[in-house]
């Protein structure tokens, strides 16, 4: 059985927001995936959104990395 793939995103610290619907901006390129999805599906981009991230989450398909801080990467004079 060949290995499943993650999605990587960085860790960082965010205040928790309430479950109100919002508007997210997302790249030219996440936009035209998410397009095809709802293309094919028939689904809303609302709801093909919502599907995508909440079975990659309970999938386990996403992995937490955590990242250096800038300031500890060099730039020493």
């Amino acid at each position: 059985m060949a290995s499943r793939k993650k999605i990587r995103l960085p860790k960082r610290r965010r205040n928790s927001g309430s479950s109100m619907r919002c508007v997210v901006r997302i790249t030219d390129d996440a936009y035209d995936a998410l397009a095809e999805i709802v293309s094919r599906s028939g689904l809303s981009f609302t709801r093909a959104c919502s599907e995508v991230l909440i079975q990659a989450v309970k999938t386990g398909m996403i992995e937490y990395i955590e990242e250096e801080d800038e300031d500890e990467e060099g730039d020493e004079e």
